[in-house]
C-alpha cells in the first residue's frame, strides 16, 4: 500500500476515534482528557510501523476499540431528586 494511502487510513481511524470519545464520554472532562491521551499515545507510537500485516492488525483493533466504545459504555448521571441514575 502507497504512503499516503496508509497516512490517510491511519489518520481517518485517529479522527474517527477522537469523534467516538468526544460522543461516548461527553461532559465527563477527566474520561475525555484520559482518552485522548490514550489514543494520542497509542498512535504515537506506533507512528514508525510499515509492515502491511502489522498496519492491518493496528487498523482492526482500531476499529475494534471503536464498536466497543460506542456499544458497550455507558454513561449515567445520578440526579439527586429522584435518587437514580439515567443515561
Amino acid at each position: 500500500m502507497q504512503q499516503m494511502a496508509i497516512r490517510k487510513k491511519s489518520l481517518d481511524l485517529f479522527r474517527k476515534l477522537h469523534r467516538t470519545r468526544q460522543v461516548v464520554f461527553k461532559g465527563d472532562d477527566l474520561a475525555l482528557c484520559q482518552t485522548k491521551k490514550r489514543i494520542n499515545d497509542e498512535f504515537r507510537k506506533n507512528k514508525d510501523v510499515t509492515d502491511q500485516e502489522k498496519l492491518n492488525e493496528l487498523w482492526k483493533f482500531g476499529e475494534d476499540v471503536n464498536l466497543l466504545l460506542r456499544k458497550t459504555v455507558v454513561q449515567c448521571v445520578f440526579d439527586e431528586e429522584s435518587r437514580r441514575f439515567s443515561e
